[in-house]
């Protein structure tokens, strides 16, 4: 039989069982050690009694549930059971190689580290709904000053067509009393003869 630990990126760690107790937790020098700061010290253990596992909760922070439902005391378990502690789902598993004989390494401590990728996933989100908003808010303050310089724009527009208008107007009649003149000579030449003062040698007679 072994114990199937996973964390919550999917990392899978192997736990040979070859002795009868096996204690999980955050402590250095536990058989089996999480590293998630929920992981009590010494969270829990695993028992091996004739032929059965059982699993007892030390009085844990956070707690132990299999199969979703909450140990309280010592509980067996069997293979296929879910076992939840902190971010970690662990299972026993039986393996084709139960009866060869156990590996001395084997039964060392295991070390699953965990780098709090929920926490992490959840800040992650945290920072992009904080952009989004950000990015939301830049994008209605440009609208805003964009209407307003276009309106803007708008109001300006009248004023000067008809400030423009008035110096063409002046100009189209200067133009139109010069052709005037220069089409009609003799009336020109008629209103120059009417208009000069009279000769002072006509009266001495």
């Amino acid at each position: 039989m072994k114990l199937i630990i996973e964390d919550d990126e999917g990392r899978r760690t192997v736990v040979p069982l070859f002795r009868d107790e096996l204690v999980i937790g955050r402590a250095e020098g536990s058989l089996v050690r999480l590293t998630d700061k929920d992981v009590s010290r010494r969270h829990a253990r695993l028992l091996h009694r004739s032929g059965r596992f059982y699993l007892e909760d030390l009085n844990s922070f956070t707690g132990v549930r299999v199969n979703g439902d909450r140990v309280r005391g010592t509980r067996q378990v069997r293979e296929g059971d879910l076992i939840e502690i902190s971010q970690y789902d662990l299972k026993l598993e039986a393996g084709p190689d139960e009866k060869a004989p156990p590996d001395p390494g084997a039964a060392g401590e295991t070390t699953v580290p965990i780098r709090g990728a929920r926490r992490a996933w959840s800040r992650s989100r945290a920072r992009t709904a904080t952009f989004v908003l950000i990015v939301l808010v830049a994008a209605a303050v440009a609208t805003a000053l964009w209407l307003r310089e276009v309106r803007g724009g708008e109001d300006r527009s009248p004023a000067s067509s008809a400030g423009d208008s008035t110096p063409g107007t002046r100009s189209t009649q200067s133009r139109t009393t010069n052709t005037d003149r220069i089409s009609n000579p003799e009336q020109n030449t008629k209103t120059s003869r009417d208009s000069a003062p009279p000769d002072p040698r006509g009266d001495v007679r």
